[in-house]
């Protein structure tokens, strides 16, 4: 059996335990595969990659297939399925800018239905200011809209107080507080 999907890794090419991927090769995990625990590390999806990397920092993204044993993880509490640890992982390549940029805007047509999959890449990796506009004027739906700005306003942009309950009154006070302290 095969599975395509995506791994994380870091700037360098390398993993988590730091082994350094390169396109168009196979790596073979010779122990017990166990998904957290041994074997090559990938998911599915592209951002449930995120949840195990910091995609706000340099990374690299991976398009690749698992074969060999290979086990599947799912963790329904959180909403994160189809994570997989394989024996044999064949990385096809590394994702260009323009691969991400169309996977994004595949997200921005499938949020009206699945929010939380553009959501997953608004909290976890570093937008251009292009993509983040192109994310809010692209969505249609009034609820899933306000959700992704608000996403971007707190995780993109840092704006932490934008989730809470008064947080147009505390905006305005902390606007006229910095005025108040320039003079």
């Amino acid at each position: 059996m095969k599975i395509e999907g995506y791994k994380a890794l870091f700037d360098d090419c390398s993993t988590i335990d730091g082994t350094i991927l390169k396109a168009k090769n196979i790596y073979i995990c010779n122990s017990i595969i166990k998904f957290r625990y041994s074997g090559y590390h990938f998911c599915k999806r592209l951002e449930d990659t995120l949840r195990y990397y910091d995609g706000f920092k340099e990374i690299q993204f991976a398009r690749v297939i698992g074969s060999g044993i290979i086990t599947t993880y799912d963790d329904e509490y959180y909403g994160y399925y189809d994570m997989y640890a394989c024996s044999e992982l064949y990385v096809d390549h590394f994702l260009s800018k323009q691969e991400i940029n169309t996977y994004i805007e595949k997200l921005i047509k499938l949020a009206p239905y699945n929010p939380e999959r553009i959501l997953r890449f608004i909290r976890g990796y570093k937008l251009t200011n292009k993509q983040k506009e192109q994310i809010v004027t692209s969505i249609n739906d009034k609820y899933t809209k306000e959700r992704c700005h608000k996403a971007i306003e707190y995780y993109q942009e840092n704006k932490k107080y934008v989730y809470e309950i008064n947080s147009r009154w505390k905006n305005e006070r902390r606007i006229s507080n910095n005025r108040a302290s320039k003079k």
